[in-house]
């Protein structure tokens, strides 16, 4: 009666304070649209117009008076400009295009005069000479007042709509002010009503919170209980197997099936008992996981060997089969397996004929974690709909359940490692027609195993952030950071680099280019320090280094210059993760800018030594130098219909970037020709750049060619 009563206040209140709160915003709506019509850029325009007349017909008469002193051409054509915007006001007029504010007996009195004359005078002006100006001035003396009432008329309807509309303001404002003060009100009243049930609702949730802590003191109780006597049972049961498996060994072999017997009961109630332990450890709160390398293959054969005679023994098919799952991959495997094996031994003690599966797939998160997931299905009894909810309920059986046996522990058990491994347990289930099992856990990968040899320096356990606007070059650099054994995380410019750092706070290292588009390298680290983010930082570029006022200022650690060798990279990242000690740490800096180039005429179409900077077989190589000259080649069709020279000029940039990394130093020097003069490059510069891109491919491709055939 109670619980009906508050719903019932409760809901009179809601829909009252609903009702009172829709006025309020109605009357709000209504203000704010008289408001709009009021101060609307369009209307303020509109009366602008409207009384601009005497100001427009004061320049007439001053070009006028001008005109008669001094009658020069130029003071003809302003007596004719000026006349064209007040004829044209005049005629705006006349359309009726003031008719909100000119709907009145005075301006429609006074407006045809003003009609007549301004048609008058459009006629005079085309031949207008100084002899009339005389008549004009005396012409426009007789029609000033009739303009004068026109206007003025036009700023009293102006007044009086202002004045109607102030009033429904007014109205409105008190109607708002009355429903506020009835919302406030009534809103108190609820207030205080919610109170004092919070109140009694507190005093009888201190009792139920009591009740709960005795309950689970006395679980936990229970819980500490059953890991006591588990253990002290498990003692004198181990010593029962171990006496009965030797005296099977030295027994008669005429008749050892009561020893037999005996070891297989032992056994049996030993699961139970690891069972009942395992189960009170994750209720007492002590349950805890042991990694370790995961053998796919040996668990696999482990399985078959344990259940195939099993299935054999009742006719049923089991195939089981795993995916390819890399080596390293570490997690609970005790756990893993028994999660496994309880399914499997469901499959098999629940059917009678048919056949079971178990698949094992592997599906990556990260570059450390997987999912790993095993699907077991059958073909046997099922589990009827309304016993879904109490499948994985401890010490709960379903109909089958209890017709075969057993203690209702196994799947309460596998729900919950799967649930501590980061995984779940679910099924899929038709009775009659079998059980499907889904069971999934997260195990981690502990290194990269790369099949190419490794650098001289490695980079375990770092996660790399690089920032690299070129595809080209991320998928370069990628490639030689992945080879030190580092983790990569790639973006595109600063603005998603700042996401990701936002996303990813593992990462501990930065690699970031200069000329981007969206948010350069400069102004990425500038937001980056003011956030509070020291992350050591290595800047890679073809331009310029930055300043020392720069490097200050953006807390730079590193500079590296393209075209760089992989182990420059690798040493660079290496040392300044190794010796950046504080976070405003300075690190020396490795420029490869700073070797001398050649003239244009001594440079080669391909230079060998890129290759040999980047330690990359002749394959990775040339498949790399492909995709460089490709993107050279859409860089300089941007420049083609590029009008802006500051996007010119990191286009220029970016190309010569990649052409410096891949080798091809012709094409390096005209992009920075480019680059110094973004607004002055010609089409035939363009041209002559395709043109050196196809004789670059041809030495790469001949090159390439020469090492396949050496080799």
């Amino acid at each position: 009666m109670n619980h009906f009563k508050f719903r019932t206040t409760f809901c009179i209140v809601i829909g009252v304070l609903s009702l009172v709160s829709i006025l309020v915003l109605s009357y709000e709506f209504k203000a704010q649209k008289l408001l709009n019509e009021f101060n609307s850029p369009a209307q303020q325009k509109l009366i602008k117009e409207a009384r601009s007349g005497n100001r427009l017909f004061s320049f007439v008469e001053r070009a006028v008076d001008e005109a008669i002193k001094n009658p020069k051409p130029e003071n003809f054509i302003a007596i004719k400009a000026a006349f064209a915007e007040f004829a044209t006001l005049i005629h705006h007029y006349d359309s009726g295009q003031f008719s909100e504010y000119s709907n009145n007996p005075k301006f429609n009195a006074h407006i045809t005069p003003l009609v007549q004359w301004a048609n008058k005078t459009e006629q005079l002006l085309p031949a207008l000479s100084a002899a009339q100006l005389p008549a004009l001035a005396s012409s426009m003396e007789r029609v000033a007042p009739h303009l004068r009432i026109v206007v003025s008329s036009i700023d009293a309807q102006y007044n009086a709509s202002l004045e109607a509309k102030k009033d429904i303001f007014t109205s409105f404002s008190r109607y708002r002010l009355s429903l506020i003060a009835l919302l406030l009100t009534l809103m108190s009243g609820f207030a205080y009503f919610a109170l004092r049930t919070l109140w009694r609702n507190q005093q009888t949730l201190a009792q139920l919170k009591a009740a709960e802590q005795s309950a689970q003191a006395a679980n936990q109780a229970k819980s500490l209980f059953l890991a006591s006597i588990s253990h002290e049972m498990r003692t004198p049961l181990t010593t029962i197997l171990g006496y009965s498996e030797l005296a099977q060994a030295s027994a008669d072999r005429s008749n050892p099936t009561y020893l037999q017997h005996i070891i297989q009961a032992s056994r049996h109630l030993q699961t139970l008992l690891g069972n009942v332990l395992d189960m009170s450890k994750i209720e007492a709160g002590h349950f805890s996981l042991n990694p370790s390398q995961l053998d796919m293959p040996a668990l696999v054969n482990d399985l078959q060997a344990t259940f195939q005679p099993m299935a054999l023994n009742k006719n049923l098919t089991l195939t089981i089969s795993a995916d390819p799952i890399p080596d390293n991959v570490w997690l609970d495997t005790g756990k893993w397996r028994q999660i496994l094996i309880n399914l499997l031994c469901n499959a098999i003690k629940f059917s009678d004929q048919g056949c079971i599966t178990c698949h094992i797939s592997a599906k990556a998160l990260t570059d450390q974690r997987i999912t790993l997931q095993a699907i077991v299905a059958d073909q046997g009894m099922g589990i009827d709909a309304e016993e879904i909810n109490s499948v994985f309920r401890p010490f709960e059986q379903t109909a089958s359940g209890r017709i075969k046996g057993g203690t209702g522990l196994g799947l309460a058990l596998s729900k919950e490692y799967a649930l501590n491994m980061a995984g779940d347990l679910s099924f899929t289930s038709q009775s009659q027609q079998g059980s499907t099992f889904t069971c999934t856990v997260q195990a981690e990968i502990q290194a990269y195993c790369a099949q190419n040899p490794a650098p001289q320096c490695s980079l375990q356990g770092l996660c790399i952030l690089l920032v690299e606007d070129q595809e080209v070059n991320r998928d370069l650099m990628r490639q030689i950071l992945c080879l030190a054994n580092a983790s990569v995380i790639e973006a595109r410019h600063g603005q998603e680099a700042l996401s990701l750092l936002s996303q990813n706070p593992h990462i501990n290292m930065l690699v970031i280019d200069r000329n981007m588009p969206e948010l350069d390298g400069i102004a990425t680290l500038e937001i980056l320090r003011q956030r509070g983010n020291f992350l050591p930082a290595l800047m890679v570029s073809a331009g310029l280094r930055p300043s020392e006022t720069e490097i200050q200022r953006i807390g730079l650690n590193g500079w590296l210059g393209k075209p760089f060798a992989a182990k420059d990279l690798i040493n660079a990242i290496a040392c300044l993760t190794q010796h950046t000690s504080t976070q405003h740490s300075s690190t020396a800096f490795i420029d490869a800018d700073k070797r001398c180039e050649p003239d244009d005429s001594e440079l080669a179409y391909f230079n060998p030594q890129a290759q040999t900077r980047l330690g990359f077989s002749p394959e990775r190589f040339f498949t790399i130098s492909e995709k460089g000259l490709k993107r050279i080649h859409e860089i300089i069709q941007q420049l083609a219909n590029q009008p802006d020279p500051q996007e010119s000029c990191r286009l220029a940039h970016s190309g010569k970037g990649i052409a410096l990394q891949i080798g091809a130093d012709r094409i390096a020097q005209c992009l920075a020709h480019i680059e110094q003069n973004p607004s002055q490059y010609q089409t035939a510069q363009l041209a002559e750049l395709d043109a050196e891109i196809k004789l670059t491919h041809r030495a790469i491709s001949e090159h390439h060619q020469r090492q396949t055939q050496s080799a």
